[in-house]
């Protein structure tokens, strides 16, 4: 799920700079929005659970 919410917040920060570049947005709607989903997309890390990542073995 968490791969899944990635992706999609990845896609909106693409999709959000091209109607940046094509002035459908204005540079401080796409300040707040990026940072909305960099927030999320830190909360999302941040709450991971890496365990399974683990190089040490016991």
């Amino acid at each position: 799920m968490e791969n899944e919410l990635f992706y999609c917040c990845n896609l909106m920060i693409k999709l959000l700079e091209n109607l940046l570049l094509q002035n459908k947005i204005t540079l401080e709607e796409f300040e707040k929005e990026v940072r909305l989903k960099r927030i999320f997309i830190e909360e999302i890390f941040n709450n991971y659970d890496l365990s399974h990542y683990s190089t040490t073995r016991t």
